[in-house]
């Protein structure tokens, strides 16, 4: 545990910790303090859920996203629609919106899935939108990530499409994919069964969608 985090234990320094959060010359710092928190939560099993909802609407929108990455990984419930509401209106904003919609897929919040997948229908999504498409396993991912796979022209794109196929594939076999196993078109059934033969790797191969449960990554 970091020294911060063990001094955090302390209630006083928590309410401390909690009135900096709300300091915006303290932005700087808001990620080193908001982790100290919620390793307090993870290790000590102490509030820190209804610490930090309680000061969430006092924070500057940046210090919030952070906050939702700790909620998220906290994995309380309670806050899920917390996280909702601050989603729906930061939206508009990229970097924001992603770090709410990794919460609430931690949170296992089905209302990320909607958003995941119109997001990858439409071709407007970041990478870390193709990680979260694995974490929901939702099968409606599969069709425009097998068209990433197959005609982006990112190399690198489509090997994350592909490994996150194969990741689909492994937790939840090869149904989603069948209709490609045996497609018509030989690259479209070449490249359905490289995703079935890339499922068989161990899951640390796949620690990238698979992250271990309550742990800061």
């Amino acid at each position: 545990m970091s020294k911060l985090a063990e001094l955090a234990r302390n209630s006083e320094i928590r309410e401390k910790i909690l009135s900096l959060l709300r300091e915006p010359s303290y932005e700087k710092v808001s990620g080193d303090l908001l982790v100290a928190l919620g390793k307090l939560g993870l290790e000590n099993g102490l509030p820190v859920t209804e610490n930090i909802i309680s000061v969430f609407d006092e924070l500057p929108d940046s210090v919030k996203a952070q906050a939702c990455v700790v909620l998220g990984v906290l994995r309380d419930e309670k806050a899920a629609d917390l996280v909702w509401s601050f989603l729906q209106r930061v939206s508009g904003d990229r970097q924001l919106s992603t770090a709410a919609l990794m919460a609430l897929v931690d949170l296992g919040d089905d209302r990320a899935n909607d958003i995941i997948v119109s997001a990858l229908e439409k071709g407007d999504f970041t990478v870390e939108h193709l990680g979260l498409a694995a974490r929901i396993g939702d099968e409606r991912v599969v069709k425009p990530i097998m068209k990433l796979a197959l005609l982006s022209d990112n190399p690198r794109l489509r090997v994350a499409a592909i490994n996150v196929l194969a990741y689909i594939v492994k937790m939840k076999g090869t149904r989603p994919i069948l209709p490609y196993l045996s497609h018509s078109k030989k690259t479209i059934k070449r490249l359905a069964r490289q995703v079935v033969k890339l499922s068989r790797q161990p899951l640390s191969y796949f620690k990238l969608f698979h992250p271990l449960d309550k742990e800061f990554y």
